[in-house]
C-alpha cells in the first residue's frame, strides 16, 4: 500500500523524482532517529508509540508541504506548537520508569 502511495505520488504530481525521493528519505529518517530516542526514554510502551506516531504524521505532512513549494513560516509555527502540546502532553501524563 505504502509503495502504492508514493508510485501515485510520483505519477500524478508534477514534481522532480530527486526532490520527492530526498523528502521522503528525509522523513523516514527523521522519524527513525525519534523512534531510536523514544527506546531510550523511561516511559511506557504506548507513549512511545504515541511519540513516534505524531512525529511521523507531523514530519510526513511538513515533508509533504515543502514539497509542493507552498510552505510558509505560519505553517511550520502551527505543526511545531501542535507537536510541542503534545509532547508536554504525552510526557506530562505518563509515569516514568526509573
Amino acid at each position: 500500500a505504502l509503495f502504492a502511495l508514493i508510485g501515485a505520488f510520483i505519477i500524478f504530481f508534477p514534481l522532480k523524482k530527486e526532490s520527492f525521493v530526498n523528502g521522503v528519505l528525509t522523513a523516514v529518517l527523521i522519524v527513525f532517529i525519534i523512534f531510536l530516542v523514544t527506546l531510550l526514554l523511561p516511559i511506557s510502551y504506548f507513549y512511545k508509540i504515541s511519540l513516534v506516531f505524531l512525529t511521523a504524521m507531523l514530519v510526513s505532512r511538513l515533508v509533504l508541504v515543502n514539497l509542493f513549494g507552498n510552505a510558509q513560516r505560519r505553517q511550520w509555527l502551527l505543526y511545531f506548537s501542535i507537536l510541542f502540546v503534545f509532547l508536554v502532553f504525552i510526557f506530562t501524563s505518563s509515569q516514568w520508569e526509573l
